[in-house]
């Protein structure tokens, strides 16, 4: 809020439920949000406390910085959310240049770019976490963004351009 209030979790999924928002993306980008895409937890604590969490209302997608286990990782100078900087990179860039489907970067897409930036790109080689999605009850594709890269043209494109890229990875290795 403007000054710098707490609001509960549950209040704001109240607050959906209440406005019948049916299609949404929640983004948590928090230590161990991953608790907050699973049924069912292990430790009791955290599930007490996240309980709210679980309770999101019907053709909502959740997208969680980190494992249930995990710590939602910031750079080591404090300054940004390794999690976040990754997904608005994805979003800027058009996931580096690559064309999706419908045009669109859809909650999947941006949780594989994220995943696969994770585990390849050496600039994240100390951030151990991998991010995690729930997608309840939608009815079609939950898209993050337009995808400025394009939408795939036809099933031929989409084969051309996958063994074009693997050509480039050997080229370059």
């Amino acid at each position: 809020g403007p000054n710098n209030e707490q609001i509960p979790f549950s209040s704001i999924l109240n607050k959906l439920n209440i406005y019948s928002v049916y299609k949404a993306i929640l983004i948590v980008d928090i230590c161990y949000s991953g608790a907050t895409v699973e049924g069912e937890k292990k430790n009791e604590n955290l599930k007490k406390k996240l309980d709210s969490l679980l309770l999101i209302p019907k053709g909502m997608a959740t997208i969680a910085s980190s494992e249930s286990y995990q710590t939602s990782r910031q750079y080591k100078d404090g300054s940004v959310s390794v999690f976040t900087k990754i997904f608005c990179e994805g979003i800027e860039s058009g996931l580096k240049k690559h064309r999706t489907s419908d045009g669109f970067i859809s909650v999947s897409d941006i949780i594989g770019y994220i995943k696969d930036e994770l585990e390849k790109n050496p600039e994240y080689s100390d951030y151990a976490q991998q991010p995690v999605y729930k997608i309840d009850k939608a009815e079609e594709r939950i898209w993050v963004s337009k995808n400025i890269s394009g939408k795939i043209k036809n099933a031929i494109s989409a084969l051309s351009n996958t063994l074009d890229e693997k050509l480039e990875t050997q080229i370059e290795d």
